[in-house]
Formats: structure tokens, C-alpha cells, sequence
């Protein structure tokens, strides 16, 4: 008791309470506990509750439309809840609390802090005041318009005032006086219609209101009124006037939204965020120039969206008849209603997708009539505008709300434009009724892919060519020699997909080259080969994803690589080719080329030439009209020839199924067999899968730590400890040492004598030897020693640690530049400290035996 005596005194909230009124509350106040991450208010419950912080920490969550944001931490002593007890009535809570840590709370009831508030006025009128300040935080950080007006504690202009539910704020038809930011509740604007109040929008905390008629110097032209328990920041007009023109964050919000207001020939259109079934949405008023007004709403999430006019004026409104039409589709989640009255548009709701919805809202803006034709197509299909074909044309407008066209929109893709937003932010396309946001993903395909196109191609055979993809902008990321794209053009309005082998060099990042050949009713390729050169298709995006896949080889590998190609699955073998042929120490290539008929023939000249020019890399041309099918024997003849290579398949299927089945005979394992299987089409690159064991590596570090662990800690067998202590010990235990550093310098060896094979048979001994290290220094030694062999076992055992964490552990990265460049900087400092070792392992073996 005394403890919470203690923390309640610390807050100062009831330093003017008597000693006996202090007690009392004290033995009312009730510890409570949350778990890490438990909600302990949720903002919009009534409020009944004070809290203290006895113990861990909080966080203040407040809402914006695009999420939660925190807008304070609360530690030790710090309380909160406060300001929804300041009334008697019913408050509801701004903001939620979650708990940070474990956290312990007192818990003081809402009638218990009202007796409190009743006996101290001054308390009172401090919670108020920080209330005020809570406001003014929490709306700088929720509403963006807030933190363009750059309110500060200094500025007195601002004004606090508070409505009841039902309170009118302003009515229409009053001068603007005043412009309002939302603190806390929610604002309802409504219109009068024969009478009566037509209700348009809801408004919600952080969002504004009123700034037209300041803007404009206008009367007001709606009636708002507090559908709840209100607060808002209220700028009067003067200010607003003076900070519109002398901010300019301020006159760019206000000014962008101002863009969208404008309809070509129409009159202008206001946006709000409001709610529409309870759901977050976005509310559009359309102010016609014929005094008519209509109110849409688009829930982004839910794929709905309602339309009406709110202002009618005719005395015969009442008697107006209305006439429902309604197409549903239980099975794609559509329902469209749409309301006529004298063959005109007066309303709509819209469940799903609808492509015609601009073009239908256009309609009825316009006040065109509908034909019984369209009506009874309606009814059938769903569709409504009759003869209305898609054209796909760049002249063909796509946001009828601000009439921006597909061109527009296309160039814009085209100059790196990739997502909704963006051309949202550049042309104002969906920001209006959002019925067109369908058709912009459509247009935009896959946004984290990249625009291309075509500049050239270069015919192989009469039915094989090779097409260059240049990016429209920047460069492109280099790739693995194997690796695929996913090419996806927009052709007759939808997005056309096929993967294609890369066969450019892989450090191009001018182009991504692609080798095709022509396909029998082949969609894609016919396009690519004949109909995208027509008028029509001159402007069709292309788009090509990230390289993928892990059907591909390394530079630097050390096994040889054996690769059967059949037709035009030479393309991954032409990539490798070209790599290698570039680059010097790489490991042996053969590549077997199997073609049906010598007009096949798409790369075989390069790869001989190629072959005649790289000792390292063989070709074997099998025209098989001639030289008939590889078989299985001569499968087997390759195993034996490239002992512990790796195999890759590409062609035909059966041609792969069968390279595969006599690989596995002549008793290759899996491991080793890769065969090409074009992967889902993704977002990212597929990471390569790693076929190499690295127990090597947990094996080595274990040894290591211990090692370390023995040496440091003193930990010794005194018997061994005897035998290094003698002098003979030492001698033939440091030549057994040096043996063993000698043996690592055999796989280097075979490199620079280029006998890959031999050396790719070695490399798995060198790395488990390389693991075994600290093992072989312990049997010489225990210690590190001092001075010059303190500098020996230092280098010794760097050594070791980088061979553990050497380029396999960049195996599942598709960064062909960070695994290069982490390559190069591995081997070149695993040469310095390798040749390091030796040389100082040779000093001290002379010394040792040159002064005994």
C-alpha cells in the first residue's frame, strides 16, 4: 500500500486532496497486469478507467487511413486514460493503448476520479489543458493536413471547441467564418432536399472541412453537424488566409486537392474520406454546372461502389418514377443495381469489378438517355453501353472523371511510373470515384517488373531468332549463364506471359537478349515474330521480370560442366559459352548439341568457334537426320570422361526425361543432375538452391571454439601437455603440421596446372582437411605461444576461419555482383594468408632445426 501511496503522490494529480481523501482513493485503486502486446484501450470504448504506470511500459496507437501509427511511449509513473472521465457523460476514448512490456498498472474507476475532479477545480483545468496539448500532438502526426498548417504551442490563433452529439456546427448558407480539423469524433454534412436534411458525408478524426468557403469566399454550402462528441481546431478565417499564402505545404495539399475538383465542361468535384456501410471509403461530391449534385463512394477493399444525385429541385420529384435494373453473378461476386428514371441514370451501387464503370458514371453525369437495347443487355450480360468496343487505342480516354487517356498513362509506365499512386499523384487517375483503378493495375501489369523494348532482332534460322530488350529506362542487374525471364506483353488488353532462357552475356546490363523460335498456333510467339509490327500494336508495354531460376552454373565452380542440349534448349548452354569465353581459370565445358536437320542449326557455328578459340571448352554437333539420337552409351562415355561433373539437360521432354534416366544408370547422383523446369512466374528471383554439404563448415567451427575455449581457459591433458613439453615431440609434431599445410596446397596446384577434373575430385577433401585444422595445430600444440609463433598460430587460425565462410554461403543469393565481388576479395585474402602460413611455417621449421 505504501509503494502505491508512493506512485500515486509522484504523479501529481492529487497533491490537492486532503491525507484522509488521499487514502480513501488509495484503497480504492486495483493492480492489474498485461503481457507484452495486449490492447489495454481500444480508441473509440467508453472510457471508465484511470491508469498509472507502476511497472514497464505502453504504447499510445492512434488510426490514419493508412494504418496505426505510434504517437507516444509511457514508462514508469507516467498515467493515462484521464481525459475520457473528465465528464459526467459517456466519453469515448481517443486513443489505444497496447502494453510494450510486461507492465503493472494501478486502476482507478471513472466514479472514483469523478469524486477527485469534483473537490479540485484546478486539477481539472489541467487535465483540460493537457488534453488540449495531447489534441495537438496526436493531430500532428495523424493528419497530414495538420502538419502542413506547422501549429505550434506559441500560436494563439487556434481555437478548441467542443459539440455535442446532434449540435449543429454551421449551416448552409452562413459566411465561412472559420476553417475545422477533426481532434476527436465525427463530423455528418448534410443538404436540404424539400425540406428535409440529405445527408452526404461522414467525416472522422484528422480529417478537415470548411475550407472552400475560405478558399472561394463563399457562402457554405452544406449544413455539419456533430454526429458525436466533437472537438476540432477551429482557424479563423483571417489566419487561414495568411497561412494559405504563406505556407507553401499548406497551398500544396490544399492545391492538389483542387486538381481533382475540376470536370472537363462540367463544374468541379469535392473529395472526402468518409464511410460508406460502415466501411472506410472515399467520397466524391460532383457540384454540376446545372445546379444538380452528386455523391459517390468507393470502399478500395471491398470492390464497392454507390452513386446518386442528392439535390433535386423539380416540385415533381416526389412523383418521379423509378425504374431498378440488376445483373448478378453470385460466382465472381457481382451485383450491379443501377436506378433509372426517364431512361436516365439517377443512381448505382456496384459490387466487383466493372471495366465500363467510368464510362457508365460519365453517363449519368451527362444525363445521356439509356436504350432498351442496353437495358435488356444490362439485364443479360452485366454490360451496360451498348457498342461501346475497347480499342486499346492511346487516344482512348481511361479516367472519364478528369479525362486522362491510355496515352497519357502509357508514357508515363514508360518513364518509370510503376504503381497506382504514382500516376494517381501525376495525372489525378482514380483519385475521383476510383472506378478506373481496375484498368490502371491492368495497365500496369507487374509494378516491380521492369518496361522494355524491342530495338532489335536478329533472325537465326527461318524459324529461331533472337530478340534485345532494352529498358526504357536506367540498367538492368547482371545474372547468372542459365538463368530465365518471365516476358509479359499487353496484347488485345491482357497480359501475355511466357519465359524465355537469357542468352546475353551475363554481365550485360544494356539489354536482356532472348533466343525464340516459332511455335505452331504459338500465341506469344506468332506475336512476337508477326503481329506485334502492325499499327495497332506499336505501343504494347512489355514488360520482363527479375532473371530467376537455378537451373544455371557458376563462374568460378570447380567441377567441370557437361550440358545435352536438344533444339532450342541450347539457349542456357549458349549463355555459358559466352560467359566462360569471357572469362579465364573457369572449369571444363562440353557442351553435346543435338539438332534434327542442319536448317536447325541456330548456334552452332558461334559454339565451335567459340570451342576452337577455349581450350577449356568442347562442342559436339549430333545433326541426328545424320548421326541419329544421343544415347544412353554415349551418356555413359561423357560420366567417364568428366568424372564428378556437373550435368545439365535442356530440350524436349522426352529428350530430358531420357539424358536424366541414363545419367542415374551410369550412377550419377541426383545431386549433380540438373535438368530445366521453368519456375512459377514470381515477383523476385528464385533463390539457387545449394547441392553442397556444409557440415565442413559446423565440423570446423566446433573445432575452433574448442580450440579457443581450452587454450584461453587453461584446460589441459596433463599427459599430452608432458609429450609437447619435449624437444622430439615438437620437431616431428610441427613436420606432421607442415605435412598437413603442404597437402591443402595440392588443390591449388592442379588449378594452375588446369587439371580441373582432378581438382574438382580434391575440393571436398580440401575442405573437410581445411575443417580439421584446429585439430592438427592441437596435436602439436596447446598454446598460441608467444612473439613470433604468436604471430604464426594468429595467421594459422585466421586462415582457417575464412576457409569456413568462404563463397557457399552466398549459395542462395541471386546478387550475381555481391557473390563475384565477395569471390574475389575471399581468394585474394585467402592466397595472402595461406602464402603467409607457409613462409612462416618454413622459418621456424629452419630455425628449429638449423640451431639445435
Amino acid at each position: 500500500m505504501d509503494h502505491y501511496i508512493q506512485v500515486l503522490q509522484d504523479t501529481g494529480l492529487f497533491n490537492t486532496l486532503h491525507k484522509d481523501e488521499f487514502l480513501r482513493l488509495a484503497e480504492k485503486i486495483q493492480p492489474v497486469t498485461y503481457p507484452p502486446g495486449e490492447w489495454i484501450i481500444r480508441e473509440g470504448e467508453i472510457g471508465r478507467e484511470l491508469f498509472i504506470i507502476l511497472e514497464g511500459a505502453v504504447q499510445v496507437i492512434g488510426q490514419t487511413l493508412e494504418g496505426e501509427v505510434v504517437l507516444a511511449k509511457l514508462t514508469d509513473g507516467a498515467f493515462f486514460g484521464e481525459q475520457a472521465l473528465l465528464h459526467p457523460g459517456q466519453t469515448e476514448r481517443n486513443a489505444s493503448i497496447r502494453s510494450f512490456t510486461h507492465t503493472k498498472l494501478l486502476k482507478i474507476t471513472k466514479s472514483d476520479f469523478q469524486q477527485v475532479l469534483s473537490t479540485s477545480q484546478s486539477l481539472k483545468a489541467l487535465l483540460v489543458h493537457e488534453g488540449r496539448k495531447q489534441l495537438r500532438d496526436r493531430m500532428r502526426k495523424q493528419s497530414e493536413l495538420f502538419r502542413s498548417l506547422k501549429v505550434t504551442d506559441q500560436l494563439k490563433w487556434q481555437k478548441t471547441l467542443h459539440f455535442s452529439p446532434g449540435q449543429t456546427i454551421f449551416k448552409k448558407g452562413q459566411p465561412g467564418k472559420y476553417f475545422y480539423l477533426i481532434g476527436l469524433g465525427a463530423v455528418k454534412l448534410y443538404k436540404e432536399k424539400n425540406g428535409k436534411p440529405e445527408f452526404l458525408a461522414s467525416l472522422n478524426k484528422g480529417q478537415c472541412f470548411g475550407e472552400l468557403a475560405l478558399i472561394e469566399n463563399r457562402k457554405r454550402s452544406a449544413t455539419a453537424v456533430a454526429e458525436s462528441n466533437v472537438e476540432l481546431l477551429a482557424i479563423e478565417k483571417a489566419q487561414f488566409a495568411e497561412l494559405y499564402n504563406h505556407s507553401p505545404e499548406l497551398r500544396d495539399y490544399l492545391q492538389t486537392l483542387q486538381k481533382a475538383y475540376n470536370i472537363a465542361n462540367q463544374g468541379f468535384v469535392t473529395q472526402h474520406s468518409g464511410q460508406f456501410m460502415g466501411y472506410e471509403s472515399t467520397t466524391n461530391l460532383f457540384h454540376l454546372e446545372d445546379g444538380r449534385v452528386a455523391i459517390s463512394s468507393f470502399v478500395k477493399g471491398q470492390n464497392l461502389f454507390n452513386m446518386h444525385f442528392v439535390d433535386d429541385d423539380d416540385d415533381e420529384a416526389l412523383d418521379t418514377e423509378y425504374t431498378y435494373i440488376r445483373y448478378e453473378d453470385p460466382t465472381k461476386d457481382i451485383d450491379r443495381e443501377i436506378i433509372l428514371s426517364d431512361s436516365r441514370i439517377v443512381g448505382m451501387t456496384i459490387q466487383g469489378p466493372w471495366t465500363e464503370l467510368g464510362r457508365v458514371q460519365r453517363k449519368m453525369l451527362n444525363s445521356s438517355r439509356i436504350s432498351e437495347r442496353e437495358v435488356e443487355r444490362f439485364q443479360r450480360e452485366g454490360a451496360l453501353l451498348d457498342l461501346m468496343r475497347t480499342t486499346f487505342a492511346n487516344n482512348e480516354i481511361l479516367c472519364h472523371c478528369l479525362q486522362v487517356s491510355r496515352g497519357d498513362l502509357r508514357e508515363l509506365i514508360r518513364d518509370g511510373v510503376n504503381t497506382t499512386a504514382g500516376l494517381a499523384m501525376k495525372t489525378g487517375a482514380g483519385t475521383v470515384c476510383g472506378s478506373c483503378h481496375i484498368q490502371l493495375e491492368a495497365l500496369l501489369g507487374r509494378a516491380d517488373w521492369t518496361t522494355v523494348e524491342i530495338r532489335e532482332e536478329i533472325p537465326l534460322t527461318e524459324d529461331i531468332k533472337t530478340f534485345r530488350l532494352y529498358p526504357t529506362k536506367g540498367k538492368l542487374k547482371p545474372f547468372f549463364p542459365g538463368q530465365h525471364i518471365v516476358v509479359q506483353a499487353r496484347i488485345n488488353g491482357h497480359w501475355v506471359q511466357r519465359p524465355y532462357t537469357l542468352t546475353s552475356v551475363y554481365d550485360n546490363t544494356e539489354y536482356r537478349e532472348i533466343t525464340v523460335k516459332a511455335i505452331e498456333n504459338g500465341y506469344f510467339s506468332k506475336w512476337l515474330f508477326e503481329t506485334r509490327k502492325q499499327p495497332i500494336y506499336q505501343d504494347t508495354l512489355i514488360q520482363v521480370s527479375q532473371p530467376q531460376g537455378n537451373f544455371y552454373t557458376e563462374l568460378h565452380a570447380p567441377n567441370p560442366i557437361v550440358f545435352f542440349a536438344g533444339g532450342i534448349g541450347v539457349t542456357p548452354a549458349i549463355a555459358m559459352a559466352r560467359a566462360f569465353n569471357e572469362k579465364h581459370g573457369h572449369p571444363p565445358l562440353y557442351i553435346d548439341y543435338s539438332i534434327s536437320s542442319p536448317e536447325q542449326n541456330a548456334f552452332a557455328d558461334e559454339l565451335q568457334a567459340i570451342a576452337e578459340k577455349n581450350n577449356n571448352i568442347n562442342v559436339n554437333l549430333r545433326i541426328t537426320a545424320f548421326d541419329g539420337r544421343l544415347q544412353p552409351k554415349e551418356i555413359k562415355k561423357v560420366t567417364r570422361e568428366y568424372p564428378g561433373a556437373m550435368f545439365y539437360a535442356c530440350g524436349p521432354e522426352r529428350y530430358q526425361k531420357m539424358v536424366e534416366t541414363s545419367l542415374k544408370k551410369a550412377r550419377v547422383k541426383q545431386e549433380r543432375i540438373h535438368v530445366e523446369a521453368f519456375e512459377k512466374v514470381s515477383t523476385a528471383p528464385l533463390a539457387a538452391a545449394s547441392n553442397t554439404s556444409k557440415s565442413y563448415i559446423w565440423l570446423g567451427l566446433a573445432l575452433l571454439m574448442g580450440f579457443l575455449v581450452q587454450s584461453f581457459a587453461g584446460l589441459e591433458w596433463s599427459w599430452l601437455a608432458s609429450m609437447q613439453s619435449g624437444e622430439s615431440y615438437q620437431r616431428w609434431s610441427g613436420l606432421f603440421l607442415m605435412t598437413f599445410i603442404l597437402v591443402q596446397w595440392i588443390l591449388p596446384a592442379l588449378r594452375l596446372a588446369k587439371r580441373y577434373q582432378e581438382a574438382a575430385q580434391f575440393y571436398p577433401a580440401h575442405k573437410y582437411l581445411g575443417a580439421l585444422s584446429p585439430l592438427v595445430f592441437y596435436v602439436h600444440s596447446i598454446k598460441f605461444g608467444y612473439a613470433f609463433l604468436g604471430f604464426l598460430s594468429i595467421t594459422y587460425f585466421l586462415n582457417t576461419f575464412l576457409g569456413l565462410f568462404n563463397k557457399e554461403l552466398l549459395t542462395t543469393s541471386s546478387n550475381t555482383t555481391l557473390k563475384e565481388g565477395f569471390t574475389f576479395f575471399w581468394l585474394i585474402t585467402h592466397i595472402v594468408l595461406s602464402l603467409m602460413t607457409l613462409l612462416l611455417m618454413l622459418v621456424h621449421i629452419f630455425l628449429v632445426f638449423g640451431y639445435q
